[in-house]
């Protein structure tokens, strides 16, 4: 998760990580050790270009962790998608700090990656991440993948491995049903 002690948990153990955090959960700073105002260097984002920031944070016991916040803006639909979502998700406890708003119209991670990964490719690791997690989220809701009744580690594989198969054989076959037809094959559109 994106708290410094997690984050910091990894480096140490020489990991890395890409990780979405709101704008408000680490406070960063930049490498000179000044107070970084994430809202205020995202405005400073060109339309569909993915950006990176070089920027650190301080672990509990003071030491800091270098790292990159890598930044883009979202579409404007999505933007406003995602304002209404937070000024709705605030409202039910009190007022929204603006910069909560400014904030939703961009998608921006944190990763300790070296300069060597570009700023797209941090943001396309982060998408197949986060594509893995929406599956697993699936997995967890349809197949009841977040318990195990299994108390050991073997059964408990057994028990995972058979989930994870009924869930490929589903897949094949609501692609097969949705490319299904009563003359068998799909016709061009338009």
């Amino acid at each position: 998760y994106a708290h410094r002690s997690g984050l910091t948990h990894v480096v140490k153990a020489g990991g890395s990580f890409i990780v979405r955090i709101p704008w408000n959960n680490v406070p960063l700073e930049n490498r000179q050790g000044e107070r970084f105002d994430i809202p205020a260097e995202l405005e400073q984002i060109d339309d569909a270009q993915p950006a990176a920031f070089a920027v650190q944070f301080r672990s509990a016991d003071g030491q800091t962790v270098p790292c990159r916040l890598v930044a883009v803006r979202k579409s404007e639909p999505a933007a406003e998608r995602a304002r209404a979502k937070a000024a709705a998700e605030r409202s039910k406890h009190g007022s929204i700090d603006i910069r909560t708003l400014q904030t939703a119209g961009y998608v921006f991670v944190l990763t300790n990656l070296g300069d060597e990964i570009s700023a797209a490719s941090v943001l396309d690791l982060y998408r197949l991440r986060w594509q893995i997690e929406m599956k697993f989220k699936t997995l967890k809701s349809v197949l009841h993948l977040g318990h195990l009744p299994a108390r050991s580690e073997s059964l408990a594989r057994v028990y995972v491995m058979a989930k994870v198969l009924v869930a490929l054989a589903i897949e094949d076959l609501v692609e097969q049903a949705e490319s299904f037809s009563p003359w068998g094959y799909p016709l061009a559109t338009d």
